[in-house]
């Protein structure tokens, strides 16, 4: 899970899923990330240092690719991983 991630809008738009469940972006700022897994889905939990959260999933085609960190289904906004 941990590597950098890129927006599928903005490829200047990015994530880096760092290790110890730290995270920092340049539009959410940094934090703490959680995983959850329930049965067949994994979401995942950013928490923006002091100010707010963002609640999300992770997908990955038939559990091979690169996984992709859901945003907004309705607008194919997704997060995709470019780099360990």
């Amino acid at each position: 899970m941990t590597g950098t991630y890129v927006n599928n809008h903005n490829r200047h738009d990015t994530i880096k899923i760092l290790q110890g469940y730290r995270y920092n972006s340049n539009k959410y700022g940094k934090g703490l990330y959680k995983l959850k897994f329930k049965r067949m889905n994994m979401s995942i939990e950013l928490k923006q240092d002091n100010i707010g959260k963002l609640d999300s999933y992770v997908d990955r085609v038939m559990y091979f690719g690169d996984p992709k960190i859901h945003i907004d289904d309705d607008l194919e906004e997704y997060y995709e991983k470019i780099a360990e």
